[in-house]
């Protein structure tokens, strides 16, 4: 896949496997809170050149354990989760 993206002239970073795929999810808003963070957090992402978008991979760092819990997760995830949720999901 990469080499097609490659030859219609994307400038591809291949992530590595599904498991490292969180290395590159967007980092919460810090300092922010509330509707604030909502609105940065779901801004659209910047292009980065591929040297930088390795270098952010490399140095990321999981802030919780693979699946999540709750606890790790930065508050805008969890506003957000709960905010999109059905009514059925946020029971459980």
């Amino acid at each position: 896949m990469t080499n097609s993206l490659r030859t219609i002239g994307y400038n591809v970073v291949d992530a590595g496997s599904q498991a490292d795929i969180w290395r590159y999810a967007p980092a919460g808003p810090e300092g922010a809170s509330g509707e604030e963070a909502k609105q940065i957090y779901q801004q659209p992402g910047k292009p980065v050149p591929p040297e930088e978008a390795w270098k952010l991979g490399a140095e990321a760092a999981r802030p919780s354990p693979i699946g999540g819990r709750l606890n790790g997760m930065p508050q805008v995830h969890i506003d957000l989760l709960v905010e999109q949720a059905s009514a059925d999901t946020v029971e459980r």
